[in-house]
């Protein structure tokens, strides 16, 4: 009998961390669902305001400051997006200096190799 609860209680915890790690599976999904969806109104928001730019250098300039700032936006919002991936696929992201720069590299590297 003690081998039969020790192999259901072996199958019960089994099922618990599978349950616990489809459902943060999940909720990473819809974190980089709704980046995905901060992307795109950024997008948007740069092409909107490209099409704005005036003749007039001073204002001009107040433009470009804009599309520095969204452009700044869309990389922030790529790299939270990494950020997760790496989390699920390797257990974290880089410790190191250079951390943004490998998770970068990790992200577009198709061969296996991460960091």
């Amino acid at each position: 009998m003690k081998r039969y609860d020790a192999y259901k209680s072996y199958w019960i915890e089994h099922d618990r961390r599978e349950i616990e790690k489809n459902e943060s599976r999940r909720l990473d999904a819809c974190r980089v669902a709704s980046e995905l969806a901060a992307l795109h109104s950024v997008c948007n928001s740069i092409i909107k305001t490209r099409e704005m730019i005036p003749d007039n250098e001073q204002e001009k300039t107040i433009y470009m400051e804009s599309l520095a700032l969204k452009l700044h936006n869309f990389y922030n919002g790529c790299e939270r997006i990494f950020e997760k991936i790496a989390v699920d696929i390797n257990g974290g992201i880089p410790g190191s200096f250079d951390w943004h720069k490998r998770l970068l590299h990790s992200s577009g590297n198709l061969n296996g190799n991460h960091w």
